[in-house]
């Protein structure tokens, strides 16, 4: 694996695998399974993050990718 991907699998998965599992055991999520769900999050906001920092307008992609992630991390809630 790249440096990246290291990096990714060993802090920020980690991290948004905790704070997902506390979400949901404390009923703030659905429930569903941990891993694929974690690193379906993860994957989304890195790409979001990736759109705003290529983007020709970075202001308007950091509100549209804002208003994106926002409406699927919503979607979440019981």
């Amino acid at each position: 694996p790249d440096v990246r991907s290291e990096i990714a699998e060993q802090y920020a998965l980690a991290l948004v695998r905790e704070v997902v599992q506390v979400a949901m055991t404390q009923g703030e999520i659905q429930q569903a399974p941990l891993e694929p769900l974690t690193r379906m999050l993860l994957a989304g906001v890195m790409a979001a993050a990736q759109y705003v920092a290529t983007a020709e307008d970075p202001k308007t992609a950091r509100l549209d990718a804002g208003k994106t992630v926002d409406m699927l991390l919503n979607s979440l809630t019981p």
